[in-house]
């Protein structure tokens, strides 16, 4: 297909997403001859992967082609008709269904739920009052997948930006930290900036050229590819789980897996949250510069304070209503989902959810 469909806002188009109290802004939409699955038969309708060539064996035009190609699906993303409806498929789940590795060693199925949190994400990025999301879940969503891949594509997606995360305990963090890091080792060629600090990074993923101590570590892949064969000046890294972390950096995405578990002696997230804002902003915190993602279950931890604390910031975090300078009390939008989202899915990727009903009550 030679149509390139280019998103844009013009009409002010939005959706309802689950979970997310507030309007989700979609661009608008193309002809219909022009979405993909467009002729085909509804039963025949779902969302296929594009298939690439052998990178080595492509010839010059052709690698160009298909970079350009792409990234621009990675930008606008693509309308599909799915089962008969017509779904829009952002860049960011663009990216995260056809680049990225999983923990468990393979790409992620296609899921309706995952096409809604990067609705969402969008959503909070494009609000320049927004400071990002405060997501409360169900357990085996898949949202810190989705959270790691996010810190990877705003990392190589915008130069200089450093993308920082934390979580309850420093091993968790750790663990996050290597899924990045195996997910970049797979990485397609022509989305894989070069790195420093060898293969296998331990604490940080640094998108700059090796110094002269470690040149032999670059390999053929970073000196073929079409678009990056250069540092982008990011780097994504993780910290203890102690407070004042990150206290004066500037920092593109930071990440709090599992506050709802926190207990509260190490590190109140209520005082990071504090700490972390000013490093999301410019100009005395009147320009947003970064987002936050907060992704969590709850769970009554240390007498309480953790779900008092995920009951504050609920509390405060309506998109629907907002203070005088147009942000929520916390600056972020609350986000909930729920244990259906996390059910078997059919063919089409939607979930099977009175199935999932039934079993919870039997």
């Amino acid at each position: 297909m030679s149509f390139k469909y280019t998103a844009t806002f013009d009409q002010k188009l939005t959706i309802k997403v689950k979970g997310f109290e507030a309007p989700v802004s979609i661009p608008d939409k193309p002809a219909l001859r022009y979405f993909m699955n467009y002729g085909k038969d509804k039963k025949d309708q779902k969302f296929k992967r594009t298939e690439f060539p052998e990178w080595e064996h492509l010839s010059f035009y052709d690698k160009q082609k298909l970079v350009s190609e792409e990234t621009h699906k990675r930008f606008n993303g693509q309308w599909w008709l799915i089962n008969g409806q017509e779904i829009y498929v952002n860049g960011w789940a663009y990216f995260y269904f056809q680049y990225w590795w999983c923990e468990f060693g393979s790409l992620p199925d296609f899921r309706m739920e995952a096409v809604d949190f990067f609705l969402v994400w969008d959503h909070c990025v494009r609000d320049k009052n927004c400071f990002g999301i405060f997501d409360i879940k169900g357990r085996r969503v898949g949202d810190t997948e989705k959270s790691l891949c996010i810190m990877y594509d705003m990392a190589t997606r915008y130069k200089n930006s450093w993308c920082g995360h934390q979580n309850i305990k420093d091993d968790d963090a750790k663990g996050n930290f290597d899924r990045i890091v195996k997910a970049h080792q797979k990485m397609q060629p022509f989305f894989k900036p070069v790195n420093s600090g060898g293969d296998a990074p331990k604490s940080e993923l640094v998108f700059e050229f090796p110094g002269k101590s470690d040149a032999d570590t670059l390999t053929d892949r970073s000196k073929s590819t079409a678009n990056t064969s250069r540092g982008v000046g990011s780097k994504i890294d993780f910290r203890p789980t102690t407070l004042a972390q990150y206290d004066g950096k500037r920092l593109r995405v930071y990440y709090l897996d599992e506050p709802g578990k926190l207990d509260h002696v190490r590190m109140s997230a209520k005082k990071q949250w504090g700490i972390i804002k000013p490093c999301l902003t410019l100009n005395n915190q009147k320009r947003i510069i970064g987002k936050a993602i907060f992704t969590t279950t709850v769970e009554n931890i240390k007498n309480g304070l953790s779900l008092d604390y995920c009951r504050e910031t609920w509390e405060i975090s309506n998109p629907n209503i907002k203070m005088a300078d147009g942000r929520t009390e916390s600056g972020l939008y609350r986000y909930f989902r729920d244990y259906l989202l996390a059910s078997e899915v059919d063919e089409f990727g939607f979930p099977k959810e009175d199935e999932a009903r039934l079993h919870r009550q039997s």
